[in-house]
């Protein structure tokens, strides 16, 4: 049931974000500035994706000096 739902979030979810989401699943922790330069998307781009993900409650986002790090909630954990 569990695998169901994770996959009708993502559904829900456009382009950008799964491809934001599925690179912090990957990585399980990375920094908000090194997810940018892997990705090559602008800083408010990204910044607007991972608000939206964080409203979805996909990822968690906690203050790491001067950058934001970035980790998938307990639902979409690998």
């Amino acid at each position: 049931m569990k695998e169901r739902a994770i996959r009708t979030a993502i559904m829900t979810m456009s382009d950008d974000e799964q491809k934001v989401l599925r690179e912090i699943m990957q990585h399980k922790e990375i920094r908000q500035d090194d997810l940018r330069k892997e990705l090559d998307f602008s800083k408010s781009k990204l910044s607007a994706l991972l608000n939206n993900l964080e409203d979805k409650n996909a990822i968690k986002k906690s203050r790491y000096k001067r950058t934001n790090l970035l980790k998938p909630t307990e639902q979409f954990q690998q």
